[in-house]
């Protein structure tokens, strides 16, 4: 199981680091990952080797932990956990590549990820329990085992530590050593390949002309964090609007509009 551990926990590292452009990210984000399958572990252990609340599972003695056991919640949690890391984290890095601002990119990036994760974590943690009714020993390690490391990856690890590390590192996060750059390929998360426009607003429609942009201004003074852009074609002007607008920052331009077909 260690050489198994190792080889995936590796792989995650390398797969974060190439597509974040981040050495510490990835070292975080492993490390991270591996503390949350440790504390499901604890909590199996707790409540089936050592008694510790067994009667809320219907254990009527200590049982030992099935050999198997730790090996199937490793590959089940560290997938989940790994998930939610990169859902987190793409939409922290959109941010920083379109204004560099560490605080309001970790920020941004919680905000906007924070209610889909908790709520995936409730319904994932919700059908886990379920199956605590087993009479079947295994299925019920599995059962708390994999509830509990749900509810802690989701709140105490993508919540709390994930943006807290981030914060404590600074933009440092960002760093990649030159070399390292060169040698990794380069592959963009989604949202970060400059497709998306200016500000981070959808792509121009297809024979349209990007006529306005405007600004939605967050909570923090002076921080733009996400834009509205206004195109116009051939019959009427297509918008798309991500927030509120509070602030134009391009004024309208003439656009040459074709003729009507």
């Amino acid at each position: 199981m260690p050489l198994v551990v190792a080889i995936v926990v590796a792989a995650a590292f390398l797969l974060v680091m190439t597509t974040f452009r981040s050495l510490l990210v990835a070292l975080k984000a492993a490390v991270l990952d591996v503390f949350s399958i440790g504390a499901a572990y604890g909590v199996v252990v707790a409540i089936f080797q050592w008694g510790r609340g067994r009667a809320l599972v219907g254990v009527g003695e200590n049982v030992p932990i099935e050999s198997y056991v730790p090996m199937i919640m490793f590959a089940i949690v560290f997938g989940l956990s790994m998930d939610d890391e990169v859902f987190l984290l793409s939409r922290v890095k959109e941010t920083w590549d379109a204004h560099h601002d560490h605080g309001v990119a970790v920020a941004s990036g919680l905000a906007a990820t924070g209610r889909a994760i908790t709520c995936a974590a409730l319904i994932m943690a919700r059908v886990f329990a379920a199956f605590v009714a087993s009479t079947d020993v295994v299925i019920k390690m599995l059962a708390v085992g994999l509830a509990a490391s749900v509810l802690i990856d989701a709140t105490v690890v993508r919540l709390v530590l994930v943006p807290a590390a981030m914060n404590r590192l600074g933009p440092s996060c960002w760093w990649l050593p030159r070399w390292l750059d060169r040698v990794l390929p380069h592959v963009e998360a989604e949202g970060t390949d400059g497709s998306e426009g200016v500000g981070g607003s959808a792509s121009c429609p297809p024979g349209y002309e990007l006529s306005t942009v405007t600004a939605s201004v967050t909570p923090w003074p002076g921080k733009v964090i996400c834009s509205t852009s206004t195109w116009t074609g051939p019959r009427r002007s297509w918008s798309t609007s991500p927030a509120a607008v509070d602030e134009e920052l391009v004024s309208a331009k003439p656009v040459a509009r074709s003729a009507a077909t």
